[in-house]
C-alpha cells in the first residue's frame, strides 16, 4: 500500500477560461494526473457549466486523460458522444439518477470505465446491487453544483464504510473524492487509501500549481 499512486484530478470548472490552454499546460508541468470535467445543465444541479465545445477542445489538446462527471437531466442522450472522445477515460453518473442502470449498461462494454456518484446524503448501501458492474465510486464531499464549498467531515466515515463494503468482493474499485479538498485533506484521504482526489478552487487559487499538487501527493 505504501507505493500506491496518489492521483490528483484538477476540476476545470475552477480554471480561468480566458487562458484555458495555458492552465492545462501549467497542470501538466505541475504533474496533475487527469482532468475532471463537470457537465451541469442547471436542472439536475443549480448551476450550468459547459458542454461539447469545451470537451472537444480539451480532447483535441490531447495531453490529459479526461474524467467526466455528469450532473444533467438526460446523460443517456449524450453518453455515446462523450465516450467516443479518445481522451475520455472515465464517466461517472449519480447513482440516484433514473437512467443510472441504462447509462451503466451503455458504458461498461466500452473501453471507458464507469463510476457511480454518491452525493453526501446517499448511503453506501445503495451501491450493493451494482458492485460487480461499476469500476469506480465517486464520493461527493460537498453538495454538487458549485465550487468553493467546505469539505463535509462525515466523508471520512463514509470512506471507511465504503471500504468495508468493497472488502466483500474481489473486484478492485477505484475510490475518488470530490469537493472542498485542500492539501491537508488530500493527505488524510490518501492515508485512508483513496485512489484519487478532485481539486478545484483551492488549487486554482494557489500561488503554485506544482507546489500545491506536490503537497497533496507527498505525505509529511
Amino acid at each position: 500500500m505504501k507505493n500506491k499512486p496518489r492521483l490528483v484530478a484538477p476540476s476545470v470548472l475552477s480554471a480561468n477560461f480566458l487562458r484555458l490552454e495555458d492552465e492545462l499546460n501549467e497542470l501538466i508541468s505541475a504533474r496533475a494526473d487527469f482532468i475532471h470535467f463537470d457537465i451541469m445543465d442547471g436542472v439536475n444541479v443549480p448551476n450550468i457549466s459547459f458542454g461539447f465545445p469545451v470537451l472537444e477542445a480539451i480532447n483535441a489538446f490531447g495531453k490529459f486523460p479526461i474524467d467526466v462527471h455528469f450532473m444533467i437531466q438526460s446523460p443517456l442522450s449524450y453518453l455515446e458522444q462523450v465516450i467516443s472522445y479518445a481522451a475520455v477515460e472515465n464517466v461517472s453518473i449519480p447513482i440516484e439518477h433514473f437512467d443510472f442502470q441504462a447509462c451503466m449498461n451503455l458504458v461498461t462494454p466500452s473501453r471507458v470505465s464507469f463510476g457511480a456518484v454518491l452525493n453526501p446524503e446517499t448511503p453506501i448501501s445503495s451501491l450493493s446491487p451494482y458492485l460487480e458492474q461499476i469500476d469506480r465510486v465517486l464520493l461527493m464531499s460537498v453538495k454538487p453544483g458549485f465550487g468553493g464549498q467546505k469539505f463535509i467531515e462525515d466523508t471520512y466515515q463514509k470512506i471507511e464504510a465504503l471500504k468495508s463494503l468493497l472488502d466483500s468482493i474481489s473486484k478492485k474499485i477505484h475510490i475518488q473524492i470530490d469537493g472542498g479538498v485542500d492539501t491537508a485533506i488530500a493527505r488524510k484521504l490518501f492515508d485512508l487509501q483513496v485512489d484519487s482526489v478532485v481539486c478545484g478552487s483551492s488549487l486554482f487559487k494557489s500561488n503554485s500549481y506544482y507546489m500545491f499538487i506536490r503537497e497533496m501527493k507527498n505525505p509529511e
